[in-house]
């Protein structure tokens, strides 16, 4: 058996083959690995929330069927309206008529800047209402009745001295520039 000696030179080639695989694997198969990794991770959120959805579209379905109700005898949509630039003028007006006629008391009523400016066609509303949480639902049947009412984004309640403050913001369809 014969021992076979490397030369100084083929050991110091063999160490920087060596480094060279090492910085190879560190510089570009690594990050692939931790990205596949993540890739994984999220393939396996989205598989559970797949079978959570699959678990839960027949309760879905049929809550859809029970849930298609009718409206009450007497209630009926009103007639869709745009808001004219007269009635922008005077929105602020409506809504304090609305809370009086309904016993609650106007805080503030804002219009968004941004959105009536930006010729979307709707208009953001914010408003304040305090009072009793009782007349809170007249308060919103009224409003809901308004032909301008596109959606209200959300509500809401505060406790305060007196009752509740409640906080509104309301999008209004209004008339575009050059459209009627």
């Amino acid at each position: 058996m014969e021992i076979v000696k490397f030369s100084q030179r083929s050991l110091f080639y063999f160490a920087l083959f060596g480094v060279v695989i090492l910085v190879i694997i560190l510089l570009m198969i690594y990050p692939d690995y931790r990205t596949l990794a993540a890739l994984d991770r999220n393939i396996k959120q989205l598989n559970t929330k797949i079978e959570t959805q699959e678990l839960l579209s027949p309760l879905f379905q049929k809550m859809l069927i029970e849930g298609d109700l009718k409206l009450p005898e007497g209630v009926a949509f009103p007639k869709a309206e745009k808001l004219t630039q007269d009635k922008t003028e005077s929105i602020v007006s409506v809504f304090h008529e609305l809370a009086g006629k309904s016993g609650l008391k106007v805080v503030e009523v804002s219009p968004d800047v941004e959105s009536s400016l930006n010729g979307s066609g709707f208009l953001l509303m914010n408003v304040v209402v305090k009072g009793d949480f009782i007349k809170l639902r007249e308060f919103l049947m009224d409003l809901g009745n308004l032909p301008y009412l596109e959606q209200i984004e959300q509500i809401k309640l505060q406790n305060i001295d007196g009752g509740k403050e409640v906080r509104l913001k309301i999008w209004l369809v209004k008339e575009t520039k050059g459209i009627g």
